[in-house]
């Protein structure tokens, strides 16, 4: 699981050493502009991520969430990024006669798999899986299921190559933007 971890405690204390009389407006105000800064933050993760992999935006919704929001009474809130290793079918994924190529990087390679296939799983999933298979069925060999191939997870996806770091500058830069869009409006 992965976090992200946004300082708003000088803004609001600057704020409310401003505002003295309307504490309470205040609190309504970051609280508002926290939760709105996280909404932010979950779809610029989208874009980040996609920026550099091809996974399909489906399966990263399942994975990041804004896990909880902000109140007037805790003023946090946690966009929480996990999951297992997405399945391979959730990248760029393209069949052959010898096997089944994968692009997981924009402007990287394609890895070839040879003797690999993709079928539907039992539950209605599309899995690409290693193995023996003729026709329309798998073929046991030494192993009597087949071996699912499984790329990054989200987690790794968004730690890789500065990711973390531009999500992080967004989100302070996008907080100091909506504190002072909602303190403005909140104390008319």
């Amino acid at each position: 699981m992965t976090t992200i971890r946004i300082t708003v405690r000088s803004d609001i204390e600057k704020a409310k050493r401003q505002f003295r009389e309307r504490p309470l407006q205040v609190r309504k105000a970051a609280a508002r502009a926290i939760n709105r800064t996280a909404d932010r933050i979950n779809t610029q993760f989208y874009r980040e991520i996609r920026e550099a992999y091809t996974a399909k935006r489906k399966a990263l919704a399942r994975r990041i969430r804004v896990r909880k929001r902000a109140s007037i009474y805790a003023l946090k809130a946690e966009i929480e990024a996990s999951g297992n290793p997405l399945p391979i079918t959730d990248f760029s994924v393209s069949k052959g006669r010898r096997g089944v190529s994968v692009k997981i990087r924009k402007g990287g390679a394609r890895t070839r798999f040879n003797k690999a296939f993709v079928l539907r799983a039992p539950n209605g999933d599309l899995i690409v899986a290693r193995g023996r298979y003729r026709g329309n069925q798998f073929v046991p060999n030494k192993a009597e299921t087949p071996i699912r191939l499984v790329g990054p997870g989200v987690p790794q996806m968004f730690n890789a190559q500065g990711v973390q770091r531009r999500i992080q500058s967004f989100a302070d830069r996008t907080f100091a933007e909506r504190f002072e869009h909602e303190l403005r409006r909140a104390i008319r």
